[in-house]
């Protein structure tokens, strides 16, 4: 059976917290979403002065060069990196303007192994990439080391003020940056991937004619996704159901809040197509 990779972030740190050259925080790989080959990370950050000629905002691995995603401040520029299976240490050099004290900043960084691209934004602009040349033979090296916000390793890191920090298990568009830097996106878990089905009695709708039409189905809470993988018709999620060949895969947001929505939904897991929660 076929694996389905669910998009999802978590935020880290939310409210502004204060951390100083030889503080971090960390975060360990087992509480991070699942990664397959792309992942984004953004953040709100407040310099207070400059610690050193380069210090770490954050850095994911086990050593210093074992970096995927590394970004520092270099020379009071961004200077983002990654570890690949050509070079330990890619990426950007001292991208961008430099960082002003005492001013907050949006930075997203996003990395992306299909794409065979790093990218930098500031404030939702974009403000610089690194593209992979090779795409045949180099390949981003992900790793299962933990998050460091702050010192990590040999680097000191930031003295200053630290919000909004999210990971993601997928590379942000651009749009998707900017939707960041404006609003913020939802709380992962409010963000899912479901089966619904019409044709099959058991995995069917549950309700009266009113509102039952997909058309009518308000865009803001229903983003309808392709279903047409063979391996799941007529077949078995993990020995518990079968999906017909009518069902979908749809990512809904704000179910409880949309009345005429009353679907009756299957949520799967990403990794092994268990059910987890049926509505």
């Amino acid at each position: 059976m076929e694996k389905f990779i669910i998009r999802e972030w978590a935020e880290l740190i939310s409210k502004p917290i204060t951390l100083g050259a030889r503080e971090q925080e960390v975060f360990n790989h087992s509480d991070l979403p699942v990664v397959k080959d792309e992942l984004s990370i953004t953040l709100r950050l407040k310099l207070q002065d400059y610690t050193s000629s380069c210090f770490t905002i954050f850095h994911k691995g086990t050593d210093d060069l074992i970096r995927t995603p590394g970004l520092w401040l270099s020379e009071n520029k961004l200077h983002a990196r990654f570890t690949g299976n050509w070079d330990n240490n890619e990426g950007i050099m001292r991208v961008g303007d430099e960082l002003l004290l005492q001013k907050w900043y949006h930075i997203a960084y996003t990395l992306s192994d299909p794409e065979k691209r790093l990218d930098i934004y500031v404030n939702g602009e974009w403000v610089g990439y690194y593209s992979i040349q090779d795409v045949k033979k180099q390949r981003v090296i992900f790793n299962d080391g933990p998050l460091y916000i702050g010192q990590a390793f040999s680097r000191d890191g930031f003295n200053g003020e630290i919000s909004n920090v999210r990971y993601f298990n997928w590379r942000l568009t651009p749009e998707e940056v900017k939707k960041d830097l404006s609003a913020g996106l939802r709380k992962n878990e409010d963000i899912f991937y479901y089966i619904v089905s019409k044709g099959n009695p058991v995995l069917g709708l549950s309700f009266d004619d009113e509102g039952s039409d997909e058309e009518n189905l308000d865009d803001e809470n229903f983003d309808v996704e392709s279903f047409d993988d063979e391996s799941f018709d007529d077949k078995k999620i993990d020995d518990k159901k079968v999906v017909d060949d009518s069902a979908s895969i749809l990512k809904l947001r704000s179910f409880k809040n949309n009345t005429k929505a009353q679907w009756k939904v299957q949520r799967i897991n990403n990794s092994d197509g268990e059910i987890l929660l049926r509505i």
